[in-house]
């Protein structure tokens, strides 16, 4: 059954789909909005953004020091019951903020620039 508009087309609500938050390094993280649980009623973010947060809150509080290897993806995804792709996207949110080195055949690292970031 089609349905008939009179004139133009309702404009389509969008949701927000997160906000910029500025961290206290002066760098800016973005903080992508996934909803609201429906059993809760607590918002929900993205799972990397979240792992992202966690890990970059260890490297902050000085329990990961520069030069430490970072859990592997699978650790990662185990622990927080997420795909490895998922955990793979946390680590890549980490490395572009320079938080982490990563390189092909090696594990990851927390950069030595942490510690200016923090």
């Amino acid at each position: 059954m089609k349905r008939c508009w009179h004139g133009a087309m309702p404009p389509r609500r969008r949701r927000p789909r997160g906000h910029i938050q500025e961290l206290p390094s002066g760098s800016f993280q973005a903080i992508v909005y996934a909803g609201v649980d429906p059993l809760t009623g607590e918002e929900r973010y993205l799972r990397e953004t979240c792992i992202a947060a966690s890990l970059r809150e260890q490297i902050s509080d000085g329990r990961r020091a520069p030069g430490e290897l970072v859990p592997t993806t699978h650790d990662l995804a185990v622990a927080h019951n997420v795909s490895i792709a998922t955990a793979h996207r946390a680590v890549a949110l980490l490395t572009d903020e320079d938080l982490i080195d990563v390189s092909r055949g090696r594990r990851a690292r927390v950069s030595a620039s942490a510690s200016v970031h923090t």
